[in-house]
């Protein structure tokens, strides 16, 4: 008898593993650093309400959340995601405070209009700007707003390097210029009030320790995690070559029927 086929479900449960294999005890998921994160959340700080709550979707081993309870000491923080061992430890980092929520971000188990803000860091691409912003409209106050941050194009078409193109309409077909995130936040039926791009050397400090972590792992390594190591390299060494192309950007956005707010692009 012929061993079954894996199921398309253990053939991603398989991935998933691969990739939290490869992040694991690595504490920034995605391009970031406290210093941009300080300069973003300066963007809305004026707009919130004392004792703020705060959805961290996609919260991945806590940078944001830990980030957002230590710079809004009287704030409540959601940590969102569906790596529960994660949350786990980051609720106990500060229990009260920042509460874990096991749950998809295209579909937070969290109450309609329950928070002052829905902060998204490197994590939207999972689900899709378009979904995001539709599934997290109900769950903003009245003077709510989102936060989120996507890759995006620096150059215009013309001017994009061909391996760059080639990796990226791979990986995430989705990639826009900031232009056209813009157009797609404006269709979800959001304004944009603010944008800012972060310093390559965010993108340097998330490299860093994944180079070690992928020489670390790559010696006996199987699929699919030897699959994700090389996707990981090649990402890194576009970077290395053809980073100035594309970058990470972060948007600040509301419903756009909510009430008129002070435009800071």
């Amino acid at each position: 008898m012929q061993p079954a086929e894996p199921s398309a479900r253990d053939a991603q449960a398989a991935l998933a593993a691969a990739y939290a294999k490869l992040f694991e005890g690595l504490l920034l998921l995605g391009p970031g650093s406290v210093e941009t994160r300080r300069l973003v959340l300066g963007l809305v700080r004026a707009a919130l309400p004392p004792n703020p709550v705060i959805a961290d979707m996609g919260a991945g081993a806590g940078a944001a959340s830990r980030f957002l309870a230590d710079a809004l000491p009287a704030a409540k923080i959601l940590a969102v995601d569906r790596a529960s061992v994660i949350l786990g430890a980051l609720g106990e980092a500060d229990p009260g405070r920042v509460i874990a929520v096991n749950g998809d971000m295209a579909a937070p188990p969290l109450a309609a209009a329950s928070l002052d803000l829905v902060w998204c860091e490197s994590a939207i691409y999972a689900v899709g700007r378009g979904t995001a912003l539709a599934a997290w409209r109900r769950l903003l106050r009245p003077k709510g707003l989102v936060v989120f941050s996507d890759v995006a194009w620096r150059e215009p078409p013309a001017g994009r390097p061909p391996e760059a193109v080639a990796f990226w309409s791979e990986t995430y077909p989705e990639m826009q210029d900031a232009d056209g995130i813009r157009a797609e936040i404006e269709a979800a039926g959001y304004a944009v009030t603010a944008r800012h791009w972060a310093p390559a050397s965010d993108w340097a400090d998330y490299y860093a320790p994944l180079r070690q972590r992928l020489d670390d792992l790559a010696p006996g390594a199987t699929p699919p995690l030897a699959g994700v190591l090389d996707e990981m390299r090649r990402e890194v060494a576009l970077f290395d070559a053809h980073g100035a192309s594309y970058g990470v950007v972060f948007f600040v956005v509301y419903p756009a029927l909510n009430r008129p707010f002070t435009d800071r692009r």
